[in-house]
């Protein structure tokens, strides 16, 4: 059950997860059979907006217009 919910549960939602299937145990049994068993919950990262839409620099026209064909070779 835990590496079919991504390794995401740690020992309160795995207990209550045990719960809803009918077996009843403690939160601290679940989290001490979890650490005998070495099983960690994994943390998911959460989003976080990196890029600011409303600041006041130039904003610099779009010359190529994402056309890169090359017409001839470079003379290099």
């Amino acid at each position: 059950m835990y590496f079919d919910l991504k390794q995401r549960y740690g020992s309160p939602r795995m207990t209550a997860e045990l719960a809803s299937l009918g077996n009843k145990t403690s939160r601290v049994t679940v989290a001490k059979y979890m650490n005998q068993l070495g099983l960690k919950s994994k943390l998911s990262k959460k989003f976080t907006v990196t890029t600011n839409y409303k600041h006041k620099y130039l904003i610099v026209p779009n010359v190529l217009n994402r056309e890169f064909s090359v017409t001839e070779p470079s003379k290099a």
